[in-house]
This record gives C-alpha cells, structure tokens and sequence, in this order.
C-alpha cells in the first residue's frame, strides 16, 4: 500500500493540452463545506499580465482620444481593430486552444466597426456598437473555454452578461494585485495599499485639470512652455482619466478569462427537469389550438399579401395593413420564442431527449411564427412595390429576415439533439448587419426608386 501511494506521488500530473506546469498560474482551491462561505483561489500573475496591462492602458487612453473626441469615425475602426490584436495576443496561449466559432464572433467584431469609418447612421452605430460589445464577450469568454455553459446553446448568453456586467467587479482586485503586486493576490495590507494609491492619482486628475489653466493665465512664461508643447493638454488629462477609470475594469474581466477564474469552483447544475411533461404539452396543446384556430379565421387577411392583394378593409390604407402586421409578427415572435427557450429549458426529458409530442407542438409555434413572418413580409414587399423604398423599409425587412433565420434554426435544434441553433443564430444575424453597415443604404434606395419610377412601378 505504501510503495502503491509513493507511485501515485511521483506520478506527473497531466492535462488534456499536455504536462502540467510546475508553478500553475491558478491554485484551484477545494470547494467550502455546506453552509459556507467558498473561498476564491489564488492566483498568481506573470510577466505578461503587467505588460499588457500597460498596453491596455495605452490602448484605452488612445480609443478616448481616437474614438470618444474623433466622433467613432475612423479612429473608432481603428482602436477596435487594434483592440482585437492585442485581446487575441494576451489571451492566446497558456493551453488555450484555437476554436472557430469564437474567433468568428471576433472577426465580426471587428468588421462591424469599419463601416463606422464609411458611413453616419446612429441606428445602425447603436446597434452595431451594442453588437460589437456582445461579440467579443463571446470572443473572449469561448476562445479562453471560460464558459459555463455551452456555445451552441441559448444559454451562453448567460455567460456573456457576466461577462460584461460581473467579471469586471468581481476580479477588479484579483488583477490589481497580481499587475501591481509581487507574487500572490493575497495580501489584504497590499490590496488596501494599491486601491489608496489608485484612488489618490484618479482624485488627482480633476483638479489638475482646473488648476493647470489656472497656472497658464497667471504666469506667461509657464504658458509659453505649455504652448510649446504640441499636445491638446485637455484631450490628453481626459484621456489618462478616462483610461484611469476604465481599463481596470477591462483588464480584471481579461485578467480572469486568460487565467479561467470563471470555471474556479464552478458546478453547473442542469435546470431542465422542472416541468413534467404533460404539463408542458397541455399547455403547448392549448396555445397551438388557439394559434390554429386564427390562422384559420384570418386566412384572407394574413395571407392576401402573397397574392398581392389587399383586403377590402385596407383597399386604400396599404401603409396601415403593412405596419399592423409587422407590429402583430414582432409581439407573437418575441411570446413564441420566450416560449421556446422556456420549454427546452425546463422540460422534463426522457434518457436526455425531449418527448415526441413536446418537439411536434413546439414545432408548430415554430412553423406558425415563420409563417407570420413570411406574410409580413410579403405584406412589406407589397407596400415597397407601391411607394419605393425607405431606410425604414429596408431595415424592417431585414429584422424580419433575422427573425426567420432565428426560427428556423430552433426547429432544427428541436429535432437535431446536436445542432448549434444559438451559433448559427448569432452568426446569421450578424451577418445581416454586416451587410447592412457596409452597404451604402442611401444610394441603393434611391437608385431603386429612380429606376422604378422610370419603369413607372411606381
């Protein structure tokens, strides 16, 4: 029994990417007893967490001045690019492995930013800029396998709102400690020390920045080196400041994934199971019955649009029968998907596989907003063909066509045990808005117009 324990001693410890290092950058600590508190690890940082902690800073100094005071134009494109690099050059490596799927959300990223060099629409910025965030949180937390729950499921976004909203407070001192410190995170005396120091220089900054120009007007000579400096001292306090604030919340949240903080501890209990079956199928039973039963009674009016009709209610008010359907398709998508999730979620499985009867009725709500979807957009196809085109027009045609991809990939996932529907989902999407950021909406839209008023379609 002795000599069996000296060999499993001796005995090297190895991991899927190989030998183990000698000095992990993680001391993964056992789990607390029931009932208290869990105790984080240890971590330890290297040579490369302060250089590019530095780089980072650099970098968050520079959007400011790139992106905040040049109006997210070019310099935007620019420092979101660089933001790429950089992220894929800190968090690669340590065993990391390359993987598809993540390195694509960051090559849309990163794509969804360059049209902001080309054109000026605050919708599309607003929700490119809201994408691109999304984006390379899924960058960061897949590529480093972070993740709690899987890429291919609706779930994950649960990981990309921690992500951008927990990580960043939660390992804020983790990552001061090791950037700032020597060796281990652990010392509470060192924590105090740094956060005082960091408090003290962020205080700093607002003051000097109203008693700089203060000392410029009061002494001529002081303002006539000043001047001779050929730097925007205003640009560049607000720079530092913003960078003071910023970028250690943004390297806590890098900080962590490169080193897998998010997996420390971590059990992921499954949630499905809650909902026995047939109560999930009467219920589904009821909806789809009712579903039906409209479908049937509005017959004339949801589908009259594909033949390029118009009900006699609407014969002179197309702009009226347009917008009240896509109105109506947005309210029963978004019920409809809710409902989706909520099933797949919490559904009682047999031996790891939805019930027959439960994949058939969610079929149906998934066959049934497609086809809402599609006469909505038929019914804006008629409208376009009557009146042209508008930037409005254009992108409502286009959520609707993201909507469908997303229904159609929740059918398959139902039927498909294995099939990604959330990447295909998120892939799709951006794609879409791909499209629309790099096309130039204005000058197709009126090409299109002219042309159908010469052809006298309109």
């Amino acid at each position: 029994m002795m000599n069996q324990q000296s060999e499993m001693q001796q005995t090297p410890i190895t991991t899927e990417y190989g030998a183990a290092p000698k000095e992990p950058m993680v001391e993964f600590v056992s789990p607390a007893p029931a009932g208290q508190p869990s105790v984080r690890p240890r971590v330890k940082g290297d040579a490369k967490d302060k250089v590019f902690a530095l780089l980072f800073f650099g970098f968050a100094a520079l959007f400011c001045d790139f992106a905040l005071f040049g109006g997210l134009n070019l310099g935007f494109a620019i420092v979101t690019v660089l933001f790429f690099v950089l992220t894929s050059t800190y968090l690669l490596g340590k065993g990391t492995r390359f993987r598809l799927y993540p390195f694509v959300c960051g090559l849309m990223a990163t794509g969804l930013s360059l049209p902001f060099a080309l054109h000026n629409d605050p919708l599309i910025r607003t929700v490119s800029f809201i994408a691109i965030v999304g984006l390379f949180a899924l960058y960061g937390v897949y590529i480093t396998d972070s993740a709690r729950y899987s890429s291919g499921s609706f779930r994950s976004f649960v990981d990309v709102f921690k992500t951008i909203f927990f990580y960043p407070v939660r390992y804020l001192v983790a990552a001061f400690g090791v950037v700032f410190g020597k060796g281990k995170a652990g010392d509470p005396a060192r924590r105090r020390v740094l956060l005082k120091t960091f408090a003290g220089i962020a205080f700093s900054v607002p003051v000097l920045a109203v008693v700089f120009p203060l000392m410029m007007r009061s002494n001529k000579y002081f303002q006539q080196l000043i001047d001779s400096i050929s730097i925007d001292l205003g640009h560049l306090l607000v720079s530092v400041l913003f960078a003071l604030v910023v970028i250690p919340f943004l390297f806590a949240v890098l900080f962590a994934l490169r080193n897998k903080l998010p997996q420390t501890n971590c059990e992921v209990k499954p949630l499905g199971g809650a909902f026995d079956p047939i109560i999930v199928q009467s219920f589904l039973g009821v909806m789809s019955l009712v579903y039906l039963v409209y479908l049937l009674t509005q017959t004339a009016y949801f589908f009259s649009a594909f033949a390029g009709l118009l009900p006699q209610d609407y014969a002179t008010e197309v702009a009226d029968y347009a917008r009240r359907g896509f109105f109506e398709m947005c309210a029963i998508a978004a019920i409809n998907l809710g409902l989706l999730f909520a099933t797949m979620l919490l559904v009682r499985k047999k031996e790891g596989k939805f019930p027959l009867l439960t994949k058939l009725l969610s079929g149906f709500l998934c066959v049934f907003t497609l086809l809402l979807i599609g006469t909505a957009l038929s019914k804006m196809i008629l409208y376009i063909d009557r009146f042209g085109l508008t930037r409005l027009r254009v992108l409502t045609s286009a959520t609707m066509i993201g909507l469908a991809l997303v229904f159609v990939a929740v059918a398959l996932r139902l039927f498909f045990k294995n099939f990604p529907y959330t990447k295909v989902a998120v892939v799709s999407v951006c794609l879409i808005g791909l499209v629309l950021s790099f096309a130039d909406i204005d000058t197709l839209i009126a090409r299109y117009n002219v042309e159908a008023y010469q052809s006298q379609k309109l």
